[in-house]
């Protein structure tokens, strides 16, 4: 694999990230980004604000790093959108608001609470966020 961006993936604060500190996880985190940053790739940060938070504690900061955040109801329409998500125009800015410093370049849409219309999908949707 010759990856540029690799992402890492932070969320479901009641399992394993529940028995340890926000400090620690921070530190975790922190290190495995300066990992990937030193063997040259992008990393980026797949969670949510509300995840971010619960489990740093927001104590961490990487400015402009790449965000890819779940919970969009379809591309576009309404405040729960891909779009709004991108645009930073949510109805929900605590749950789905860019974190971390950096900036959401990716959402995974296709939730039906969030006002999806679509049909059931096998595979996550995703919508990159224009540049």
């Amino acid at each position: 694999v010759d990856s540029t961006l690799w992402w890492l993936h932070v969320e479901q604060p009641g399992a394993f990230w529940a028995n340890q500190s926000t400090t620690s996880h921070a530190r975790v985190i922190s290190g495995a980004v300066d990992g990937l940053r030193s063997m040259g790739v992008l990393a980026g940060i797949y969670a949510t604000a509300l995840q971010w938070g619960e489990i740093t504690g927001n104590q961490l900061s990487f400015p402009n790093i790449p965000e890819w955040v779940p919970g969009a109801g379809n591309i576009s329409g309404g405040s729960l959108s891909a779009q709004s998500f991108c645009a930073g125009t949510t109805g929900l800015p605590n749950d789905y608001a860019p974190f971390a410093g950096g900036k959401i370049v990716l959402v995974q849409y296709g939730y039906g609470g969030n006002g999806y219309t679509g049909p059931p999908s096998s595979y996550d949707q995703d919508y990159a966020c224009p540049q």
